[in-house]
């Protein structure tokens, strides 16, 4: 099973932004880059997915260590999709304080791994969604 993974240019806000799909229990590498980048947001586009609510985990991944293996290696960072559903519900923006600062991320190759199950499993969850769903993760 495949998946897109690729950049498109992005406003004077957001200066990339990635798109994985589909999203499912598969790790997907999508993100590659030179140096650390911060990660502003991620919308869960599940309006394809009427069947259950979908957690995103992504893990910061290093290549000279283990891939992350779904429902079992615990997530750097997780957010929940509701079923059935888009903007603004499935929309999420990370900012820390006054400094408008998103999720850095930057260990070894610059990279993070992300995958989407169903959220029925918990954290523990390894099951893909039974529709379609497409992340989108913005980076300054």
């Amino acid at each position: 099973m495949g998946a897109e993974v690729g950049g498109v240019g992005g406003s004077a806000i957001i200066g990339q932004s990635y798109i994985i799909k589909p999203a499912n229990n598969t790790i997907h590498l999508a993100i590659g880059a030179a140096a650390a980048m911060e990660l502003l947001g991620i919308l869960l586009d599940c309006s394809l997915n009427p069947g259950e609510d979908v957690t995103l985990r992504i893990w910061d991944y290093d290549s000279t260590g283990a891939d992350p293996t779904v429902g079992v290696t615990d997530a750097e960072l997780w957010v929940r999709g509701k079923r059935g559903k888009t903007d603004p519900d499935n929309l999420f923006w990370f900012t820390t304080g006054d400094d408008e600062k998103g999720w850095v991320f930057g260990s070894g190759d610059y990279r993070i791994a992300a995958a989407c199950v169903q959220q029925k499993g918990g954290t523990g969850g390894a099951t893909s969604p039974s529709g379609i769903v497409v992340a989108h993760l913005f980076f300054a």
